[in-house]
């Protein structure tokens, strides 16, 4: 039998304008796909194309199973990010204003560079589009946000600005185990990212007993979401999706938002 004091506990932090504004972020992005623009026309290449085209590219996706994956991942991982900064509503669409404005520009910047490091020879074939983009600047900015909530609710020792590097480099950890990364960058990765979740994980023990259970089950369930959306983003095959794009969207997403943290937090104490 489900806990009574679910719906409440929901209910105060999802208000309907909350659901509204990220519903309407989805039924464009459903919209655009139902309408009769090919594919193509939002295609980014990152060899030719601008700011402009990566902002477009966010809206484009090549099948419903496609849109449906983004779709999903979006709602799942903005609004858990928003249960955790429910208190600080105003700090969380200070979060999401900075990943929707600035990460496109970011990769329109970095993905030919990290292509020709990469994958040199798709420099000039590789093409993409999807909002994973900014799905994966959400993923990082979960990580900040289970940092100010483990600080602000549950038993956390260190502040945000500290914990939450230490919970993302579980998040590099995946990828420099899952390809062909230098055998010291990933052995340094692997321990920083066992150490990170060696601290995530020790928060809620500690706070069990200490704190609401309510409040250790959102940040359990956001921890846990947050190790499975960067598994999903690299994949053990990485020819399945395009990973660069993930891993721009993930580092931009995770420094924009720890970059607001800290000026959050300067202009409060000020």
């Amino acid at each position: 039998m489900s806990d009574p004091r679910v719906r409440p506990f929901l209910r105060a932090r999802l208000r309907p304008g909350d659901l509204a504004v990220h519903a309407a972020v989805a039924a464009l992005l459903v919209g655009v796909y139902l309408a009769p623009v090919p594919y193509t026309e939002f295609l980014f290449r990152p060899a030719t194309s601008g700011p402009r085209e990566a902002y477009l590219s966010l809206l484009g996706h090549a099948n419903a199973v496609h849109l449906a994956g983004n779709v999903a991942g979006y709602l799942l991982v903005s609004l858990l990010a928003l249960c955790l900064l429910a208190p600080r509503r105003r700090l969380y669409y200070a979060f999401v204003a900075a990943l929707f404005l600035i990460v496109p520009p970011i990769a329109a910047v970095v993905m030919e560079p990290l292509l020709a490091r990469t994958a040199p020879a798709a420099i000039g074939s590789y093409r993409g589009a999807g909002f994973s983009l900014l799905t994966a600047a959400l993923v990082g900015l979960l990580t900040v946000a289970v940092a100010v909530h483990q600080a602000d609710r549950l038993a956390g020792p260190l502040p945000p600005e500290l914990a939450a590097p230490a919970l993302f480099s579980v998040a590099l950890a995946v990828p420099a185990l899952r390809y062909d990364a230098p055998r010291m960058a990933t052995a340094v990765a692997a321990l920083f990212g066992l150490a990170g979740l060696a601290y995530g994980t020790g928060v809620l023990a500690r706070s069990y007993r200490r704190r609401p259970v309510l409040e250790v089950a959102l940040s359990m369930t956001a921890l846990a979401t947050f190790l499975g959306a960067a598994s999903d983003l690299f994949p053990p095959r990485p020819g399945v999706v395009g990973i660069e794009p993930h891993f721009v969207g993930l580092l931009a997403g995770f420094a924009l938002s720890w970059l607001v943290w800290i000026a959050w937090r300067g202009l409060a104490t000020q």
